[in-house]
């Protein structure tokens, strides 16, 4: 019973693939503007490819039972073709059927990278289905800066650049926190 349910699930969510950036960018590029910052690199790696050419492969996952993002419910870019794929997070079951297209279109895939959770799940089922190992290389993080402050004025103002200073050499020495020429 459980596993019909899943396939039902399963087949709500339609896998496309290309190798051409225009077309994955024309497709996808208001799902990737939706969460700029977490999409980022993505998104600006579609539009480098558009402009130089560059070899890629692009994945797109569509829900047919969401009106958002036209329906997308996860992406997937790897670009230039030797390096780590990047995804985006994604709901496990739409998550299913893109590693089960990607084996089959790219099972030469050196690995993923992207949030921790998603990775973890596609590192998992992409190495049941190839049968092979998966191991974790690397954790990054993504840092949001919030509210940017500027730092308080120093006590003395610029000094004004001349070529009578940039010939002089002079030898500074810090006591206390403070610095005196010599």
């Amino acid at each position: 019973m459980h596993r019909g349910f899943q396939s039902d699930v399963v087949s709500q969510f339609q896998v496309s693939h290309s190798t051409d950036a225009r077309v994955a960018l024309a497709a996808r590029g208001p799902y990737l503007e939706s969460e700029p910052v977490e999409r980022n690199v993505m998104l600006t790696l579609l539009h480098d490819r558009v402009a130089t050419g560059t070899e890629g492969r692009y994945w797109w996952v569509v829900d047919s039972e969401s009106d958002a993002h036209g329906g997308l419910a996860g992406f997937a870019i790897q670009t230039p073709l030797d390096m780590l794929a990047g995804i985006s997070r994604m709901s496990s079951v739409a998550l299913d059927a893109l590693v089960t297209v990607i084996v089959e279109t790219a099972s030469d895939l050196p690995g993923v990278v992207g949030d921790a959770g998603t990775t973890a799940a596609f590192a998992g089922r992409f190495a049941t289905l190839r049968k092979v190992s998966a191991v974790p290389v690397e954790g990054q993080r993504l840092y949001r800066l919030g509210t940017l402050v500027a730092p308080a004025s120093t006590a003395m103002p610029p000094r004004a650049f001349s070529s009578r200073s940039s010939r002089t050499r002079r030898r500074m020495r810090c006591t206390s926190g403070s610095a005196t020429s010599r």
